[in-house]
């Protein structure tokens, strides 16, 4: 599961023939951090600008995105933090260069 990782570049952006973002984002995004969404509106494609990481309705605190920002596809409908989303096709993506998971070597975590 990745920690963090690297958003579309501008140049990919174009080369895809993607709509343009007109907001500011991140090179690197960590959970809780904002980045764009690519989202199906009617009939067209719109990037939102979203923060990495699910906050349920049930949450009393933005924080716990720092725990749901990842799922397994085996278990999604078994964790109540991604059960209402699923049962409701909500989906997005969230185009990516690059990928990060930590490997920890002596106790230490390294990409």
């Amino acid at each position: 599961m990745c920690v963090n990782f690297k958003p579309l570049t501008l140049t990919q952006l174009q080369q895809l023939q993607l709509p343009a973002i007109d907001f500011e984002y991140s090179d690197e995004v960590y959970p809780m951090g904002n980045c764009p969404l690519l989202f199906q509106s009617e009939r067209e494609l719109e990037w939102r600008n979203v923060m990495f990481g699910l906050v349920p309705k049930w949450a009393t605190d933005v924080t716990v995105a720092k725990h749901t920002y990842n799922a397994r596809q085996e278990t999604l409908l078994q964790k109540p933090s991604f059960q209402a989303s699923i049962l409701k096709c909500k989906f997005g993506v969230i185009p990516v260069t690059e990928f990060y998971e930590s490997k920890y070597i002596d106790d230490q975590p390294q990409r």
